[in-house]
């Protein structure tokens, strides 16, 4: 999002509880424009869970030395990402979700999403903002090819990319423990990109788990492209089908 505020995203300086009055208010305004959302518990949970994360990074940046002024910025860049744009991400995400599992989703996307290196940038108008030199994009329903998946996540890299795909419709399965195992259990691929199948009651029971996976391919795919730019060692494991 830009810097600009909205009333979502409010200017006066951080206090314990702001995010749960940023994110209630984004409930109430979506519940009055009749947008399909999970019941109040659930965005209840998704506030609580945002306050710990600014919490945690407050605390971790008070504790930092004098020295460490770069855990410092980066700590206190956390609290204000969330206090600015959160609202935001949270309101449009869900408007363009237009269903209360995708809408589930989003927010887990907007609260914890990451490609293991940095936080995954929902991007509203796709395309608008071009792309990062280095960081990973989400949007919903966004073309990717041929197909339009419930969301897509745009990897890049000084110009390469990496897509992933993500469905919410797959049937209820009995999927392995191990992450990288369910990850691969969880892909097909259309059109040459790979996409994690989740069911509805996957992401009911636990959207936070589904992100969690969403991160793991995504990382996979980023270290990939570390690797091609000579950064980091071509990851060792793929969770993409073979064949």
């Amino acid at each position: 999002m830009s810097d600009n505020h909205s009333d979502l995203n409010p200017l006066r300086g951080w206090h314990p509880g702001l995010l749960r009055e940023v994110v209630l208010a984004t409930t109430r305004k979506l519940s009055e424009h009749k947008i399909p959302i999970p019941p109040l518990d659930f965005y209840e949970a998704i506030a609580a869970r945002g306050e710990e994360i600014i919490i945690e990074a407050i605390a971790e940046a008070i504790a930092a030395g004098h020295d460490d002024t770069g855990t410092v910025i980066a700590n206190i860049g956390v609290a204000r990402r969330f206090l600015e744009r959160f609202g935001d991400d949270l309101l449009l995400a869900t408007e363009q979700a237009d269903d209360p599992i995708l809408a589930r989703l989003s927010a887990y996307l907007a609260l914890e999403g990451t490609d293991g290196y940095n936080e995954i940038r929902y991007q509203c108008a796709w395309g608008a903002q071009g792309s990062p030199d280095w960081g990973t994009l989400w949007g919903v329903k966004q073309k990717i090819r041929d197909f339009t998946p419930a969301f897509v996540l745009k990897i890049c890299m000084k110009g390469d990319i990496r897509w992933l795909a993500v469905e919410c419709h797959a049937p209820n399965r009995a999927l392995p423990e191990d992450l990288h195992t369910r990850v691969r259990a969880r892909t097909m691929v259309v059109s040459g990109v790979p996409v994690l199948a989740f069911s509805p009651t996957d992401v009911e029971t636990d959207a936070s788990a589904c992100v969690e996976e969403i991160g793991y391919a995504a990382s996979v795919l980023a270290q990939e492209l570390l690797a091609m730019h000579g950064i980091e060692p071509p990851p060792r494991r793929d969770f993409r089908p073979h064949g």
